[in-house]
């Protein structure tokens, strides 16, 4: 069974809601076109990937990090 790291989840949702809003906010009186939908969608799906990628290198680094001590202290 896979855990799941909440914490980590909850910060993600607030990095990609916080571009997000912005967005929606100055959107809000426009009509809602498929056109508006899609440039939503695609911003959505640009943060999603670039809070991976960030999570990913720092929990990469950290890994890296630890391994580099072990070198120095060896």
């Amino acid at each position: 069974m896979t855990r799941i790291d909440t914490q980590q989840l909850d910060r993600q949702i607030k990095l990609i809601m916080s571009v997000i809003i912005p967005v929606l906010r100055e959107h809000m009186d426009n009509v809602c076109s498929s056109q508006l939908l899609e440039y939503i969608q695609h911003r959505v799906i640009e943060v999603c990937i670039h809070v991976h990628t960030h999570y990913k290198t720092m929990g990469l680094a950290g890994k890296l990090e630890k391994y580099t001590q072990r070198v120095v202290l060896s």
